[in-house]
């Protein structure tokens, strides 16, 4: 017989079920308590429900989604929109072409501007040598120029699409906020951030690696590393920006670390939903 009787996962169903109690209550008490009391309690109990229907229908109108569990929703990644917004629209911007293929193409607009403008004037033809020893000396210069500006602007665009990867494995996110927020640079102050900034297991032997090889620390010595200096502003203003969704994926690993394998593995699905709300 029980077991045809549904569990209470809903909000909706709790605020029915305390409202229909708290009013058989109220009745029931109403004969029990002093007359010089019942006054009172009488407009207690008109006011009582005609308060929770004022704010509960406020409630539903400004702000819908609390009312609604997640076995509610279709499924995790509906859940998750109506939490933080439709993750299936992002800002993302992602960049994929090759930096010496950009730089070559700028070097050439440049230069076909150039030798449009000495064409212009014409050179007789014992001067076409010289102005092709002029033309490749202007070759040169501009190659050196946007080889370095390009260099320069590709750095965070590089550093974009490590982050970008990363979105499937959110626990580089938690490392990188506890390295910047605490300044840690050696192992111990790593473990030391982890008591106040979380941080998923195997950060040691996977993550910090994983860091270097991405050329976001670089170790000075044993044990002690810096934070490239490239990156690093960069990585700062991303941290802050997105604090708050950083803090909700700490949570959830906190949260998750003393289920099994197997709820573990649902769990860390619905921490990569969240981590499509991080903006870069």
């Amino acid at each position: 017989m029980t077991e045809k009787i549904k569990r209470i996962n809903n909000p909706l169903t709790i605020i029915a079920i305390f409202a229909a109690l708290a009013e058989v209550n109220a009745t029931v008490a109403i004969g029990l308590i002093e007359p010089e009391l019942q006054n009172i309690f009488i407009w207690f109990v008109i006011g009582f429900p005609s308060l929770l229907v004022i704010l509960f229908f406020c409630t539903l109108n400004f702000n819908t989604k609390v009312m609604y569990s997640p076995s509610d929703y279709k499924d995790d990644k509906t859940f998750v929109d109506s939490l933080y917004g439709n993750t299936s629209k992002t800002s993302l911007l992602k960049y994929d072409f090759d930096k010496d293929e950009l730089a070559k193409k700028i070097e050439n607009k440049i230069v076909e501007s150039v030798e449009k403008v000495f064409k212009q004037e014409r050179p007789e033809p014992k001067d076409t040598e010289e102005l092709n020893k002029k033309i490749k000396k202007i070759r040169e210069s501009i190659n050196e120029i946007t080889n370095e500006s390009i260099l320069k602007v590709f750095l965070p665009i590089r550093l974009k699409n490590t982050l970008l990867q990363w979105k499937q494995f959110p626990a580089f996110y938690l490392l990188i906020n506890a390295i910047l927020k605490t300044g840690a640079n050696t192992v111990k102050s790593i473990e030391e951030a982890s008591k106040k900034y979380y941080i998923p297991d195997n950060w040691e032997e996977i993550a910090l690696p994983e860091l270097e090889e991405k050329g976001i620390i670089k170790w000075k010595t044993k044990g002690v590393f810096e934070m490239n200096n490239d990156y690093k502003n960069a990585l700062s203003k991303w941290i802050n920006h997105n604090d708050t969704v950083i803090n909700i994926i700490t949570k959830e690993f906190k949260r998750i670390e003393l289920l099994d394998d197997i709820e573990k593995g649902k769990e860390r699905e619905k921490i990569r939903l969240i981590a499509d709300r991080l903006m870069f």
